[in-house]
Order: structure tokens, then sequence, then C-alpha cells
């Protein structure tokens, strides 16, 4: 967080540890839920899976209480710079008081270099937070759909232009998936909305299918078999191929 500040770069980050805040006298979890409730707003939980593809939340809307205050944050007690300063910093606190049964509450501890002065600024920093799934869904799309890492380019220059052109792609790839994944799975239609024509002929010789008749979902499967994806009905839906 220092370092985003110094180098005049904002930051949402959600907390993992309960700092210590106010010199100390508290941590941050007590702190914040011991402040007054600004109301409450209902947050899309997305739906993850593990690296098989298996389902290990359902994807959700949560009502969540949101609490918003500064605090002081103190600097970790084992931080090998033993001049960091405490830094004041927004907290936006949200928790699910009353989550489905056998489901783990929502509880996001969110700290921001951002103004809350408000309910509608918190709902702000609410909505950066949730963009961060997607963010994550991009990379994995980047490093292992793309195999980015694996590349045996070594300067620097020939690498970010390389991680641009496939910067693109891992788009792309999330595109066809959330098509695969969407109402319109089985609607050839959506794909040719969608898809160039070049890339359908090509896909649908893989897939071994009509053109007229290659799905969203056959053209991801399809695509993703490229990149190892074997799909045995064991596999579960790909994931980063």
């Amino acid at each position: 967080m220092h370092t985003c500040l110094s180098v005049k770069h904002g930051f949402v980050i959600r907390a993992m540890h309960d700092r210590r805040v106010e010199d100390g006298t508290c941590k941050l979890w007590e702190h914040m839920a011991s402040q007054e409730s600004a109301g409450t707003i209902t947050a899309k939980v997305g739906q993850q899976r593990n690296t098989c593809g298996k389902i290990m939340r359902q994807k959700r809307d949560a009502i969540l209480t949101l609490r918003f205050a500064s605090v002081q944050l103190e600097p970790p007690q084992n931080h090998v710079d033993a001049k960091l300063e405490p830094l004041l910093v927004q907290v936006v606190y949200l928790r699910e008081e009353n989550p489905p049964e056998g489901v783990e509450a929502v509880d996001w501890m969110l700290l921001t270099s951002e103004a809350v002065v408000d309910f509608a600024a918190t709902c702000v920093i609410v909505g950066y937070y949730q963009r961060r799934w997607l963010i994550e869904e991009w990379h994995r799309a980047l490093k292992e759909g793309c195999r980015l890492e694996y590349s045996q380019v070594h300067e620097i220059l020939t690498l970010r232009r390389l991680s641009a052109i496939l910067s693109v792609v891992a788009i792309r790839l999330l595109q066809v998936r959330n098509l695969a994944q969407g109402k319109a799975k089985d609607a050839p239609q959506a794909l040719r909305a969608t898809i160039d024509p070049l890339w359908i002929e090509v896909v649908a010789l893989l897939a071994e299918v009509p053109t007229d008749d290659l799905t969203p979902e056959r053209f991801w499967k399809a695509v993703a078999k490229q990149g190892g994806f074997i799909g045995r009905r064991s596999d579960g839906l790909p994931v980063g191929k």
C-alpha cells in the first residue's frame, strides 16, 4: 500500500489478516464490526470451480450489510522495514448476516485509497472488487490457456509484444467460454454472430461436425481439446485450456 501511494497509484485490497488499528488499541475486524451499518446491498457471488472443473461454490446473490470508516492501519510488527509509518486508509466492510444453510457467509474487508464518504461511494468500491474474478480468469486464460509463461522468449520487448497479442486471445477465450456457458450454448446462430466465419470453419473440421451444427459449447470444447482437454464425462468443463 505504501508503494502504491508512493507512485500515486490507487488500490482496492481485500484484507486477509486481522491487523492492528488505531494505535494498536484494537483489531481491524472488531473495529469495523462496531461501526454503524450504512445499509445493505445485493452482490453477485461468482461460481467457483476447482482445477478439475468441479463446482465448489454455486453462483448466487448475497445480501450484505455494509459498514465503512477511515482507519489508521498499523504497520506489521515483523515487517523488515522498521521505518514504515501507520497508514490512514478507507475501509469498506461487507458481511452476509443470513447466508443459506450450509454455505459459508460472505465476509469482505476491503482496504482502499479511494475516498469513501457515503453509501454510493462504497458501492463503487464494491464494484471494483467484484471485477477481481474476471481479472483472475483472464490471467488464468493468459497463463494456462495461452501458456505465456512457457514461451521461450527472453528479451523484455519481445515478451511484451507476445503478451499484447496473447492478451487479446485470452479475452476471446473468455468470450467464447461465457457464450458456451450461457443460455445460447446450443444455438449455432449465436456463434455466427460472435465468431469469425473462418474460425467456425476451422473448428467445425476439428469437431467433425457441419458448420451449421457447430454450437458455442461444441466450439469451446473443440478448442479446449487443442490445449489438452480430454473431454471425458468425468472431466467436467474445460478450465484454463
